[in-house]
C-alpha cells in the first residue's frame, strides 16, 4: 500500500450516552481520491472533525502524514464542512484570500491564489460582490475555493455536492478529479454511495460508528463477487417470489432486479426462471456499491 496520508487507528467517540464511533480503523493513501461513506448519522462528519483535530478521540490514535492530528501544520489540511460558514457581508475575493491567511499564506499570495481559484470555480466576474450577492449554488464555489487557497496537502470535503445543479456537480467532479491528478489526498464525504462508487478509488463504508469495509472498489466488488442478476421477461411477476436462489430488491411488471443468495447455482436459478416465465434477457452483474452496502447491513437496520 502507498504511503498513507491518514491512519486512523481504534477510535472511539461517545457524546453523552451516544457511541458515535466504536474502535474505527481507516487507512487513507497519499494521493488517493478517498470516499468516506454511509448513511447520515453513521459517524462520518465526527470522523472527519477527529482527523481535523476540531474533537478529540476518546480512544485511538490519529496521524496526518505520520504526525499526531494535533500536531500538523494547519495549512497542510483544507476542510469544507458540511455546515456551510461564509462572511456574507464581505468581499468574495476578501473572504477567500482571508482562509489562506489562516493557513499562513502572506496577504499578496492569498489574493493571487484566491483570484485563481474563484476563475477556476467560474467566479470571475463575481470577485468583488459581497458573499450575500451570490446564489447558494455560487456560495458553494466559494466555499471550495476556501479550502482549497493556500495548496493544502490533503483537502476533506464533507458533502461537496449539496446544493449544487447538475451543471456545477460536474464541474466540481472535475475540479475534484484534478486535484487528485496534481498529488492532493482528497477524502471526500457523502451519503451518496453511488457518486463515491463513480469518483473513488478506495472507500470506507461507515455504518453506526463502524466501518464495515475499508478497501478499493475494485477489491470490495471482487470480494463480493457477480451477486446481482437482473432480468427482463414476459409472465406473471408475482411467480418470480417463488424463486428459492435469488432475493428480489426490485419487481416491476417485466423486470426483475435480484441478488443471488449465497451457495445458490446461477444456472439452476435460470432454468427455474425459465419454467415459470418467458426470459427475454439475463445479466449476471458485480453488485453496486449500494447493493453491497444493504447486503452488509440491511438486516440489522430492519431490526432497528
Amino acid at each position: 500500500m502507498p504511503e498513507l496520508a491518514v491512519s486512523v487507528e481504534g477510535v472511539s467517540k461517545t457524546f453523552g450516552e451516544h457511541q458515535a464511533l466504536d474502535a474505527i480503523d481507516l487507512s487513507i493513501p497519499t494521493g488517493a481520491l478517498y470516499g468516506v461513506v454511509g448513511p447520515n448519522g453513521a459517524g462520518k462528519s465526527t470522523t472527519l472533525r477527529m482527523i481535523l483535530d476540531i474533537i478529540r478521540p476518546d480512544r485511538g490514535t490519529i496521524t496526518v502524514f505520520g504526525q499526531r492530528s494535533d500536531q500538523i501544520a494547519k495549512g497542510e489540511i483544507g476542510y469544507l464542512p458540511e455546515e456551510r460558514g461564509l462572511y456574507r457581508k464581505m468581499k468574495v475575493t476578501e473572504v477567500v484570500a482571508y482562509f489562506g491567511q489562516l493557513r499562513g499564506q502572506k496577504r499578496q499570495a492569498s489574493r493571487h491564489h484566491a483570484k485563481e481559484l474563484l476563475a477556476k470555480a467560474g467566479l470571475k466576474e463575481w470577485m468583488k460582490h459581497r458573499v450575500e450577492d451570490l446564489s447558494k449554488g455560487m456560495q458553494q464555489r466559494v466555499q471550495m475555493a476556501c479550502a482549497l487557497v493556500g495548496a493544502p496537502r490533503l483537502v476533506i470535503l464533507d458533502e461537496p455536492f449539496s446544493g449544487l445543479d447538475p451543471v456545477n456537480q460536474e464541474s466540481t467532479k472535475s475540479w475534484i478529479r484534478e486535484l487528485r491528478d496534481n498529488g492532493t489526498t482528497v477524502v471526500l464525504s457523502t451519503h451518496q454511495l453511488e457518486i463515491a462508487e463513480r469518483m473513488c478509488e478506495r472507500v470506507a463504508l461507515i455504518h453506526k460508528g463502524k466501518a464495515v469495509l475499508d478497501d478499493s472498489i475494485a477489491t470490495i466488488k471482487a470480494r463480493f463477487g457477480q451477486s446481482h442478476l437482473q432480468v427482463e421477461f414476459d409472465g406473471d411477476a408475482s411467480k418470480l417470489n417463488d424463486v428459492s436462489g435469488i432475493e428480489i430488491i426490485r419487481l416491476e411488471k417485466s423486470l426483475v432486479d435480484a441478488r443471488i443468495r449465497e451457495r445458490a447455482n446461477i444456472h439452476e436459478v435460470i432454468s427455474e426462471l425459465n419454467r415459470l416465465v418467458v426470459l427475454r434477457r439475463f445479466e449476471v452483474m458485480q453488485p453496486s456499491l449500494h447493493d453491497i452496502f444493504l447486503q452488509l447491513v440491511g438486516d440489522k437496520r430492519s431490526e432497528d
